[in-house]
């Protein structure tokens, strides 16, 4: 829902059928298996990929699923999503010791930068509660692009170089500037933020830096590795769900996380009624 709802609105995508059915990450119980299921019985509680995978194309061989020929980050989007009584999908068992609504997040959106444990972890956003969540997990520094230039503030906490590693997570050519200004030399950029304009890119001062960027959407292949890292975490990732809402309440959970900042919404959770 985070995701998917907001992409949607802003593309006006037209090979988005009428009455599709949304829905990215969930939760689930298995209703029902294929002949050839080894590792996942009827009755097991599982995490629902937010990418759906063959396991038998090309891309699927070199754990490219968000790019599989055969489904791909389509689940929601070209092909109907979790926001239905009963989900056909990847699926990856859930062990008992890890959280339900934490699981969630392992799906999509989970914080991981600490379990690096770097010298400095530094979080711009607009929204002052955010800011404030950010630091309850994990970041060491947070700015607001209000109070001055957020380039000059980065390069005053780690040095004239600037940073390691630049995610650029929001999708505006803003941020996407900012994040070629801030990176340091044999750096690296990464994009995760969903442009749908245009953006610069600097080569005139970006050649020489030896610079790794990479693009594009989550692939999925981590998820039991951060499951056995959640599990241990001294994090509470509960902090990111900041409303629930049941099935029969959808609208009302739209709009709330449409609204997000002025209802101080992180992520949003819908429970089967």
């Amino acid at each position: 829902m985070r995701y998917r709802f907001g992409y949607l609105e802003r593309q006006k995508k037209p090979e988005v059928a009428d009455g599709r059915i949304l829905g990215h990450e969930g939760i689930g119980i298995v209703e029902e298996v294929g002949e050839a299921v080894k590792n996942i019985k009827v009755g097991d509680k599982v995490i629902i990929s937010c990418v759906s995978k063959c396991c038998t194309c090309d891309n699927c061989k070199i754990q490219l699923y968000s790019h599989c020929r055969n489904g791909g980050w389509i689940l929601g989007y070209m092909i109907d999503g979790t926001q239905a009584e009963y989900v056909r999908n990847s699926l990856v068992p859930l062990p008992d010791n890890v959280n339900e609504e934490v699981a969630l997040l392992l799906s999509d959106a989970l914080p991981t930068a600490q379990l690096y444990s770097p010298a400095a972890i530094i979080v711009c956003d607009m929204d002052e509660n955010r800011l404030k969540l950010a630091k309850e997990l994990g970041a060491t520094h947070t700015i607001s692009p209000a109070s001055g230039d957020v380039s000059k503030q980065v390069f005053a906490i780690v040095g004239e170089d600037g940073v390691d590693c630049a995610i650029e997570a929001v999708g505006i050519p803003a941020t996407w500037n900012m994040c070629q200004d801030i990176v340091k030399p044999d750096g690296h950029i990464a994009v995760v933020g969903v442009h749908v304009q245009s953006v610069d890119f600097k080569l005139e001062k970006l050649w020489i830096k030896n610079l790794a960027i990479t693009t594009g959407l989550v692939n999925a292949n981590t998820t039991e590795m951060l499951m056995k890292a959640i599990s241990s975490s001294s994090v509470d990732y509960t902090k990111m769900l900041t409303h629930r809402f049941k099935f029969s309440e959808l609208e009302k959970a739209y709009d709330v996380f449409k609204h997000a900042a002025e209802n101080q919404a992180m992520k949003v959770v819908l429970e089967a009624d």
